[in-house]
């Protein structure tokens, strides 16, 4: 038994020593795998900045938004000499339309709908308010 081995041994030595390109065989399947795994780390990191600055936009555009709604209703209470256009109003680079103003008196619900639209983002939002007589 112990011949077997030892000629196992030997024939494994034989085939080993032989194949001196083993080492550069297994040296590029290594730098392969890790330069798979950079690649992914790469796309992951792409896409995860990409989505931040996406969201940033879009908060934005809800803020720009909001603003434009509180400047019309703060027209409509008759403030600071705004004409209450919003079709001419620009935020942060966001042009505003506003689609739907059913206001039409104090002590009377009423609907704006405003939307903040900038090259691929735009966010629409409704506010139903009320404004009293002073």
């Amino acid at each position: 038994m112990r011949a077997s081995v030892t000629k196992a041994m030997a024939f494994f030595l034989k085939i080993t020593g032989n194949q001196k390109g083993f080492g550069l065989i297994v040296a590029i399947f290594v730098i392969v795998i890790l330069g798979m795994f950079g690649t992914l780390i790469a796309k992951f990191t792409t896409m995860g900045s990409t989505e931040a600055a996406e969201e940033y936009l879009w908060a934005q555009a809800l803020y720009s938004a909001e603003s434009a709604v509180q400047l019309r209703i703060l027209t409509h209470d008759g403030g600071h000499g705004w004409d209450g256009s919003a079709n001419s109003l620009t935020i942060e680079k966001f042009k505003m339309t506003a689609p739907t103003d059913t206001f039409t008196s104090s002590n009377k619900s009423a609907t704006l709908v405003v939307q903040a639209t900038r090259v691929n983002v735009s966010r629409r939002i409704e506010e139903k308010f009320l404004l009293s007589s002073p």
